[in-house]
């Protein structure tokens, strides 16, 4: 028996701490109840054993209380090194997650600083909270002035009513006047062309927050562009259209003489000697005689008509919607009697003479002069 009890009370630390009490607490009451008996009856000697078996539970009780003390410390100190290995794996996870966010932050600021496109960051109301160096730049203005100042301050004003430029109709803000489509100001005023892109910025529950733009000042790559288109279709020389340019408009323009009673003319001029002029005074004063030559031409023919080079010395003229096609003719000489006019060029021949000829399309004839 009090093998068992002993085990009762040792057992019940192994299992669990709380169910370790009820054993020996029942041996210490059979001890004080045996004690009690044992003086009342004086049967000291039948109840020795019994005595002796409540004192072992009172042993194991001591020894349960003992051992459960132990048993809590030892559950205290593992809590607290899995809490300190925990806390160890969580302060090395939130340094790593630190040391991404500054390497990220730090990308960010270098892709900021050296793009050449400017970024603007607007809040709801279209107010500039962020700026890049290159937006500073671009603005001509600084970056303390630039922030908190509204979009709207930026935009080119048009007196014709256009559409809502993109950012603002993006986010819903209301226009102070009507803006050119892709013309920006700076501070000081100057107009410039612009590209931009602008995306909106939402929050985690989806609610707008504002917009970040990204633009860039494209004058100087538009300029070029027309230039190009320019120089394309026109003579570099007099800024007259060449001949591909003059072929094109002449589809076009036999092709609504088909279609009405109205008639299209061409007149085709040459400068008569020119070459040997051109030798004579020089490549210089050659290009100054054509560049004459070809102002004069224009004020001879009406505003809508065609005056083009078509290469050298040759140049041609379309007159369109003629009533008659006579008045062909005295458009060519009148074209002759300007262009004979004195030259009144230093060094150089005191007029020039030309050659005009005729090719008519229209009232159902076709005939070349």
């Amino acid at each position: 028996d009090s093998l068992l009890i002993f085990a009762a009370a040792f057992g019940g630390v192994m299992i669990h701490g709380q169910i370790s009490y009820v054993f020996p607490s029942t041996a210490l009451i059979l001890c004080f109840a045996s004690a009690t008996y044992t003086r009342l009856t004086d049967l000291s000697d039948n109840l020795q054993h019994f005595f002796e078996v409540a004192l072992i539970g009172v042993a194991a009780f001591a020894v349960n209380a003992l051992l459960q003390y132990v048993s809590n410390q030892l559950k205290k100190q593992e809590l607290e090194v899995v809490s300190l290995s925990t806390l160890e794996r969580m302060r090395a996870v939130a340094e790593n997650s630190r040391l991404e966010l500054e390497e990220q932050y730090n990308r960010f600021n270098v892709l900021l600083f050296s793009t050449s496109e400017g970024v603007l960051g607007l809040d709801t109301a279209g107010t500039v909270i962020f700026a890049n160096p290159m937006a500073c730049e671009l603005l001509d203005i600084d970056h303390e002035y630039l922030i908190s100042r509204d979009i709207q301050d930026f935009m080119q004003k048009s007196d014709e009513a256009t559409e809502v430029p993109r950012v603002l109709e993006m986010m819903g803000i209301e226009a102070r006047s009507s803006y050119e489509p892709e013309r920006w100001r700076t501070h000081q005023g100057i107009p410039f062309i612009v590209e931009y892109k602008c995306e909106e910025t939402v929050s985690s529950d989806g609610d707008c927050t504002g917009a970040v733009i990204l633009f860039k000042n494209v004058t100087a790559l538009r300029e070029q562009e027309e230039q190009l288109q320019y120089l394309a279709t026109h003579d570099p020389l007099t800024d007259l259209p060449n001949r591909a340019h003059f072929n094109d408009i002449l589809q076009n323009a036999l092709t609504r003489a088909e279609r009405s009673d109205r008639t299209t003319a061409i007149l085709v001029i040459d400068l008569d000697h020119f070459a040997v002029i051109n030798d004579q005074v020089g490549q210089k004063s050659g290009d100054e005689i054509l560049k004459e030559v070809a102002k004069r031409l224009s004020r001879s023919v009406r505003p809508g008509d065609l005056v083009a080079r078509l290469g050298g010395d040759q140049f041609t003229v379309m007159l369109i919607d003629l009533d008659l096609a006579e008045n062909a003719a005295l458009v060519a000489d009148k074209v002759i009697r300007d262009i004979s006019e004195p030259l009144n060029m230093p060094g150089g021949p005191n007029s020039i003479s030309t050659s005009v000829g005729i090719a008519v399309k229209g009232e159902g004839t076709s005939q070349a002069d």
